[in-house]
Order: C-alpha cells, then structure tokens, then sequence
C-alpha cells in the first residue's frame, strides 16, 4: 500500500507451489471431489487482511489524514473491500482511533469512442469532486497488468486529493 510503486510487503507464492493437501480442510461435500489442494487457505487470507488493515491505518495515522477514502473498484473488489474496510473499523476501534472510513465505488468498462479507438472508462457511484484535498486509498481484488489500474490512479488523481494509494 502506497502511492505507484506498488506490493512493498506482500506474501509471494511461488510458481512451483503445489498447495496444501485438501484432506486438510472443512469443504463442502459438493466440491470435495473436484478440489485436490487448497493454495491461500482462508485463515491466510483473513490474517492478511487484518494486517493489512494494521498498514492502511499506521500509514494514515502517521501522515495527519482527517479520513480514509476508500474507492472500491467493483464488481470483483466488493468483498475484498468490504472485508478490508470491516477490519479497518475493527482496528481503529481496538487502537481508540477515530479515523472517518468513507466508502464510494467505480467501475472501469472498455469505451469505444467515434473513432473506434478502445479506451477505459470510468463510472463512479458519485461525484468524485468530493475526494479533493482528501487521502484516497484504491481498493482492487485483481491486478493482471496494472494498465487499467494506473490509468484509475491517474483518473482520481485529476480530482486533485491530498494523497492516492492503493491496496490490492
């Protein structure tokens, strides 16, 4: 989490990890024959996230924001925002911090303008003249070449906040 030189802390699996044997995890009946190993067990996932949520906060805190901005980029970043944003709360609250947790959400589509050149487009929930001079924090699921994703930083960027980061 920080501004474009992104994945500073993050947990690296290599190419070659075969996972965790299934027989080792409560799964449901249904997928039981299908899943033969299991690679980021939720447990992982949601101590990630705690700990992530510990970063946002310490990083804010230390650079005086007023709030947290979140922009969810949807669909895909929904839960992982909502699972973030819940911990936020959750560790703000255990460290008596009261720091505003703002949510807004926007989408990024393939346009096709009249010269039929492809360009992304973005469609937000509200008006994002309301993020100038704020601390803005993407939030994305899913990053396969950051192409659409720096093209948002930049899009959010034009609103002119005090700072744009991004969680993924």
């Amino acid at each position: 989490m920080q501004g474009r030189s992104y994945k500073k802390n993050c947990v690296i699996l290599n190419d070659n990890f075969a996972g965790y044997s299934a027989k080792n995890f409560s799964l449901s009946d249904k997928y039981k024959k299908y899943i033969e190993s299991v690679i980021v067990p939720n447990g992982m996932i949601r101590d990630r996230i705690d700990k992530m949520s510990v970063d946002i906060l310490e990083h804010f805190e230390s650079n005086d924001a007023s709030s947290i901005n979140l922009l969810c980029v949807l669909k895909g970043g929904f839960k992982f925002a909502s699972d973030l944003s819940e911990e936020m709360h959750n560790n703000a609250f255990r460290r008596n911090r009261n720091i505003p947790i703002i949510m807004d959400f926007v989408v990024a589509n393939k346009c096709v303008n009249d010269n039929a050149v492809d360009k992304t487009c973005f469609n937000s929930y509200s008006d994002l003249s309301s993020l100038k001079n704020k601390d803005v924090l993407i939030v994305e699921d899913l990053v396969v070449t950051g192409k659409t994703l720096n093209k948002l930083v930049a899009y959010v960027e034009s609103f002119q906040p005090r700072s744009v980061h991004v969680a993924w």
